[in-house]
């Protein structure tokens, strides 16, 4: 018999699945030939090593399947539990007029920060002397209003008073 097939009558006797005729010329075969008997005993050992194991918790996909329901469910619940008006379009709603909030403000930020600027450059402010300020002229955005200028010399204080033709004066300093 050739080597393959030999180990083949061996494993087959191994598996019980031989009938008594076959298990004796087996065993004939394994009485004489060394080889072939090591492989036997290798093949036992083998056996008796992987059934000693602990067999791993398969899960099966019914069972895989019904756990990810429960999950979907339990993770439904715990988010309509918090506050049901914070549903998807409210949470769209809610970002977009924040970020129409937040775009407002910079806009109204920036365009008091440009007027400052504006009304700093329109003062005509023409340098420092001794640390108090001289200022020269005043160009007034207002119609029909004027501007009168005092300087404090105690303070080191240039006040900027602007009169509106109605009579209703505003100090700037």
């Amino acid at each position: 018999m050739k080597r393959k097939k030999a180990e083949q009558k061996v494993s087959q006797f191994l598996d019980g699945e031989l009938s008594a005729g076959d298990m004796e010329q087996v065993q004939a075969m394994l009485e004489g030939d060394s080889e072939l008997r090591r492989t036997e005993q290798a093949w036992r050992a083998t056996r008796t090593r992987l059934s000693s194991l602990d067999t791993p918790h398969i899960q099966t996909s019914e069972a895989a399947w019904s756990d990810v329901q429960r999950s979907l469910r339990s993770s439904d619940g715990d988010e309509q539990g918090t506050w049901p008006v914070f549903d998807s379009r409210f949470r769209w709603a809610a970002a977009s007029m924040t970020g129409m909030l937040l775009c407002g403000m910079i806009w109204l930020v920036s365009n008091w920060v440009s007027s400052s600027t504006t009304l700093v450059a329109e003062l005509g402010v023409a340098g420092t002397m001794g640390g108090i300020v001289e200022v020269e002229w005043v160009e007034v955005g207002l119609p029909g209003a004027t501007s009168m200028v005092f300087q404090d010399d105690d303070m080191g204080l240039t006040v900027i008073w602007l009169v509106e033709s109605n009579g209703e004066g505003t100090g700037s300093s």
